[in-house]
Protein backbone atom coordinates (compact mmCIF):
# COMPACT_ATOMS: atom_id res chain seq x y z
CA UNK A 1 0.00 0.00 0.00
CA UNK A 2 1.51 3.13 -0.50
CA UNK A 3 1.99 6.21 1.36
CA UNK A 4 -1.10 8.11 0.04
CA UNK A 5 -3.31 5.20 0.23
CA UNK A 6 -2.42 4.50 3.70
CA UNK A 7 -3.23 8.23 4.54
CA UNK A 8 -6.56 8.79 2.56
CA UNK A 9 -7.56 5.35 4.35
CA UNK A 10 -6.66 6.89 8.19
CA UNK A 11 -8.45 10.22 7.17
CA UNK A 12 -11.54 8.28 6.20
CA UNK A 13 -11.24 6.10 8.95
CA UNK A 14 -10.70 8.96 11.18
CA UNK A 15 -14.14 10.73 9.92
CA UNK A 16 -15.92 7.85 10.14
CA UNK A 17 -16.70 6.70 6.84
CA UNK A 18 -16.07 3.67 5.05
CA UNK A 19 -15.12 3.55 1.21
CA UNK A 20 -18.08 1.27 0.80
CA UNK A 21 -20.49 4.51 1.38
CA UNK A 22 -18.43 6.23 -1.32
CA UNK A 23 -20.24 4.03 -3.92
CA UNK A 24 -23.01 5.56 -5.44
CA UNK A 25 -23.86 1.79 -6.23
CA UNK A 26 -23.92 0.72 -2.29
CA UNK A 27 -27.41 0.28 -0.85
CA UNK A 28 -27.23 3.55 1.26
CA UNK A 29 -30.65 5.36 0.77
CA UNK A 30 -29.40 8.74 1.45
CA UNK A 31 -26.61 8.60 -1.82
CA UNK A 32 -28.45 9.13 -5.28
CA UNK A 33 -26.21 8.08 -8.41
CA UNK A 34 -25.70 10.34 -10.91
CA UNK A 35 -25.71 9.53 -14.73
CA UNK A 36 -24.14 11.37 -17.68
CA UNK A 37 -25.86 11.39 -20.91
CA UNK A 38 -22.94 10.01 -22.59
CA UNK A 39 -23.19 6.47 -20.98
CA UNK A 40 -26.52 6.11 -23.06
CA UNK A 41 -28.89 6.51 -20.00
CA UNK A 42 -31.58 8.92 -19.69
CA UNK A 43 -30.72 12.49 -18.59
CA UNK A 44 -33.96 13.18 -17.80
CA UNK A 45 -35.67 9.77 -16.24
CA UNK A 46 -39.58 10.07 -16.10
CA UNK A 47 -38.93 13.79 -17.12
CA UNK A 48 -40.67 14.78 -20.19
CA UNK A 49 -36.82 16.10 -21.45
CA UNK A 50 -38.91 18.94 -23.64
CA UNK A 51 -38.10 22.13 -21.69
CA UNK A 52 -34.80 22.86 -23.21
CA UNK A 53 -35.52 21.56 -26.18
CA UNK A 54 -38.74 24.05 -26.09
CA UNK A 55 -37.08 27.19 -24.68
CA UNK A 56 -34.47 26.94 -27.25
CA UNK A 57 -36.93 26.70 -30.21
CA UNK A 58 -38.39 29.49 -28.80
CA UNK A 59 -35.35 31.88 -28.91
CA UNK A 60 -34.28 30.55 -32.46
CA UNK A 61 -38.03 31.57 -33.28
CA UNK A 62 -37.37 34.96 -31.69
CA UNK A 63 -34.07 35.50 -33.16
CA UNK A 64 -35.22 34.66 -36.58
CA UNK A 65 -38.24 37.47 -36.19
CA UNK A 66 -35.57 39.62 -34.86
CA UNK A 67 -33.65 39.20 -37.95
CA UNK A 68 -36.27 39.55 -40.08
CA UNK A 69 -37.71 42.67 -39.36
CA UNK A 70 -33.72 44.04 -39.44
CA UNK A 71 -33.48 42.52 -43.10
CA UNK A 72 -36.86 44.11 -44.34
CA UNK A 73 -35.46 47.20 -42.76
CA UNK A 74 -32.06 47.11 -44.50
CA UNK A 75 -33.37 45.82 -47.80
CA UNK A 76 -36.53 48.37 -47.98
CA UNK A 77 -34.18 51.36 -47.18
CA UNK A 78 -31.59 50.24 -49.96
CA UNK A 79 -34.18 50.26 -52.36
CA UNK A 80 -35.64 53.44 -51.32
CA UNK A 81 -32.32 55.03 -51.23
CA UNK A 82 -30.56 53.70 -54.00
CA UNK A 83 -26.94 55.65 -52.52
CA UNK A 84 -27.15 53.37 -49.54
CA UNK A 85 -27.77 49.97 -51.67
CA UNK A 86 -23.96 49.30 -51.99
CA UNK A 87 -23.20 49.77 -47.91
CA UNK A 88 -26.55 47.84 -47.21
CA UNK A 89 -25.61 44.73 -49.28
CA UNK A 90 -23.46 43.10 -47.22
CA UNK A 91 -26.50 43.63 -43.86
CA UNK A 92 -29.05 41.83 -45.90
CA UNK A 93 -26.34 39.16 -47.13
CA UNK A 94 -25.87 38.76 -43.62
CA UNK A 95 -29.35 38.81 -42.38
CA UNK A 96 -30.09 36.00 -45.14
CA UNK A 97 -27.25 33.60 -43.74
CA UNK A 98 -28.24 34.32 -40.25
CA UNK A 99 -31.58 33.28 -40.57
CA UNK A 100 -30.35 30.21 -42.87
CA UNK A 101 -27.92 29.18 -40.24
CA UNK A 102 -30.90 29.06 -37.86
CA UNK A 103 -33.86 27.38 -40.26
CA UNK A 104 -34.65 29.86 -42.34
CA UNK A 105 -35.98 33.51 -42.70
CA UNK A 106 -39.51 33.96 -41.00
CA UNK A 107 -42.51 36.20 -42.72
CA UNK A 108 -42.79 39.49 -40.59
CA UNK A 109 -46.04 41.37 -40.20
CA UNK A 110 -46.28 44.98 -39.96
CA UNK A 111 -44.44 48.12 -41.40
CA UNK A 112 -40.74 48.55 -41.59
CA UNK A 113 -39.03 51.74 -41.04
CA UNK A 114 -38.56 53.91 -44.39
CA UNK A 115 -38.79 57.64 -44.94
CA UNK A 116 -38.58 59.80 -47.93
CA UNK A 117 -35.93 61.78 -45.88
CA UNK A 118 -32.79 62.00 -46.41
CA UNK A 119 -29.88 59.09 -47.10
CA UNK A 120 -28.38 60.07 -43.27
CA UNK A 121 -31.61 59.81 -41.94
CA UNK A 122 -32.02 56.22 -43.70
CA UNK A 123 -28.80 55.09 -42.48
CA UNK A 124 -29.76 56.34 -39.30
CA UNK A 125 -32.57 54.02 -39.49
CA UNK A 126 -31.33 50.92 -40.69
CA UNK A 127 -28.49 51.42 -37.62
CA UNK A 128 -30.91 51.33 -35.87
CA UNK A 129 -32.47 48.36 -36.37
CA UNK A 130 -29.36 46.70 -36.27
CA UNK A 131 -28.38 47.60 -33.27
CA UNK A 132 -32.32 45.89 -31.97
CA UNK A 133 -31.46 43.29 -33.74
CA UNK A 134 -27.68 43.08 -31.79
CA UNK A 135 -29.02 43.88 -28.62
CA UNK A 136 -32.08 40.89 -29.32
CA UNK A 137 -29.15 38.28 -30.51
CA UNK A 138 -27.06 39.50 -27.41
CA UNK A 139 -30.07 38.85 -24.88
CA UNK A 140 -31.43 35.56 -26.77
CA UNK A 141 -27.55 34.16 -26.14
CA UNK A 142 -27.71 34.79 -22.67
CA UNK A 143 -31.28 32.74 -22.06
CA UNK A 144 -30.06 29.83 -24.07
CA UNK A 145 -30.42 26.22 -22.31
CA UNK A 146 -27.77 24.98 -25.24
CA UNK A 147 -24.10 26.08 -25.36
CA UNK A 148 -24.09 25.42 -29.37
CA UNK A 149 -27.09 27.95 -29.55
CA UNK A 150 -25.76 30.33 -27.14
CA UNK A 151 -22.73 30.46 -28.90
CA UNK A 152 -24.45 30.85 -32.46
CA UNK A 153 -26.35 33.64 -31.34
CA UNK A 154 -23.16 35.45 -29.87
CA UNK A 155 -20.93 35.24 -32.50
CA UNK A 156 -24.24 36.57 -34.83
CA UNK A 157 -24.67 39.37 -32.65
CA UNK A 158 -20.97 40.32 -32.52
CA UNK A 159 -20.81 39.68 -36.57
CA UNK A 160 -23.50 42.65 -36.43
CA UNK A 161 -22.12 44.65 -34.28
CA UNK A 162 -19.16 44.39 -37.08
CA UNK A 163 -21.48 45.40 -39.62
CA UNK A 164 -23.01 48.12 -38.10
CA UNK A 165 -19.69 49.95 -36.62
CA UNK A 166 -19.08 50.37 -40.83
CA UNK A 167 -22.62 51.99 -41.24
Amino acid sequence: MTRRALVGVTVLGTAGCSIGSLDPSSEDPTITPTTSPSDGSDPDPGGTGATDVDTDSALVEEALLALSVAHRTAQANARAHPPLADALAPLVRLHRAHAGELGGPRPTSGRVAVGRGSVQRARRRVALAEETLEQALAGLAVQADSGALARLLASMAASVAQHRSVL
